[in-house]
C-alpha cells in the first residue's frame, strides 16, 4: 500500500506550524502577578549570596551579629538592598541562642547568627500564603 503524499497538504502543514511557532514566540510574556514579591526575592538572593561569600572569606565561620555581617558584606555589596515590601535596608540580628527568626518588620532583613541565614523582616505570609520565616 503505497500512498502518494499531497505536496499542497505538506506545504500547508509546514506554513501552519511556522505561523504557530512565530505567533507563540512573538506574544508578550504574561505579566508577573507580584513584582514586589519578585523584587523582595531578588534582594534576598543578593544578600544571601554576599553572605555566603563572606562566610567563605571568613574561613567558614558565621559572623556574630548584624554589625559584623554588614562589615563583611561591604566587601561584596556596595549597599544593602532595600526590602521591597517595607523599603528598609537595615539588618538586625537575632540573639545567638535563637535558631529561627522573629520577624516584626522593624528592619529590612533579619540575620540569624546560629544558622547564618538572612530573612526578610516581614511578619505574616506572602501572597501565596508562605510565611516569610521559611523563605
Amino acid at each position: 500500500m503505497n500512498q502518494k503524499r499531497n505536496p499542497l497538504f505538506d506545504s500547508l502543514a509546514a506554513v501552519l506550524a511556522v505561523a504557530t511557532i512565530s505567533l507563540l514566540t512573538a506574544l508578550p510574556a504574561a505579566p508577573t502577578t507580584n513584582n514586589q514579591s519578585d523584587a523582595l526575592h531578588a534582594g534576598l538572593t543578593e544578600l544571601r549570596a554576599a553572605s555566603f561569600r563572606a562566610y567563605l572569606a571568613n574561613d567558614g565561620q558565621a559572623v556574630a551579629d548584624a554589625v559584623a555581617l554588614e562589615e563583611q558584606l561591604s566587601n561584596f555589596l556596595t549597599e544593602v538592598p532595600a526590602n521591597a515590601v517595607n523599603q528598609l535596608s537595615t539588618i538586625r540580628s537575632m540573639p545567638a541562642s535563637y535558631d529561627k527568626p522573629v520577624l516584626d518588620g522593624t528592619a529590612g532583613w533579619v540575620y540569624v547568627p546560629a544558622t547564618g541565614r538572612i530573612f526578610p523582616d516581614l511578619p505574616g505570609t506572602d501572597e501565596k500564603g508562605t510565611p516569610y520565616s521559611v523563605w
